[in-house]
């Protein structure tokens, strides 16, 4: 499906300057109006800017020594001024070593981009954040979106605090039921 990006705010941080440009040109190409694309080389910067415009989506590089965009992810998603800890967080790094991706993913982020990377592949993750159905887990210990990709029945004791035993329905199944109303909601009439 094809969106329109024309009104999306995003921040971009980023180390390099020249990345920042790289990637503010391919998002420029998706249709994203070039003022409604900021631009932070720091974690502090970027949460500052984050707070005063509330952004729908934010590229964070990993921004080595140490960890410092991780450490905006938990800002994010964290701090008790964070403007929007739900928003998605799609973080980019050189490297797609399974250990970081699990640590990004840890730290709430929504997904994770292997640099260099495609406009294609790109435009994909980006459509992926919006039409995203994963809940977002609010917790003591986290705060991101759900990080089980498989909606897979889980056996043994359910040791969630806060849990609600009620069945849950999917957003699939809500909206056939959607669907099925208005034909049940019609009065049969009787011919005589």
């Amino acid at each position: 499906m094809a969106y329109n990006f024309t009104k999306v705010k995003i921040l971009l941080v980023e180390c390099s300057s020249e990345m920042a440009q790289l990637l503010r040109s391919v998002l420029r190409m998706l249709t994203v109006p070039e003022n409604n694309i900021d631009i932070a080389y720091s974690p502090e910067e970027a949460f500052e800017q984050f707070n005063q415009v509330g952004h729908d989506l934010i590229f964070t590089d990993w921004l080595e020594y140490p960890d410092r965009g991780l450490k905006f992810a938990k800002m994010i998603r964290r701090h008790p001024s964070s403007r929007n800890k739900c928003v998605p967080i799609i973080m980019t790094a050189g490297s797609g070593h399974r250990e970081k991706v699990i640590k990004a993913r840890d730290y709430g982020v929504s997904d994770y981009i292997v640099k260099p990377f495609s406009a294609e592949l790109l435009a994909r993750r980006i459509t992926k954040i919006i039409e995203d159905e994963r809940e977002f887990v609010m917790s003591e210990n986290y705060v991101g979106p759900n990080r089980r990709f498989k909606d897979e029945p889980f056996e043994g004791e359910d040791r969630r605090k806060n849990t609600p035993q009620k069945e849950k329905k999917t957003i699939q199944e809500d909206k056939k039921e959607e669907e099925k109303a208005p034909e049940e909601a019609e009065p049969k009439t009787q011919e005589a």
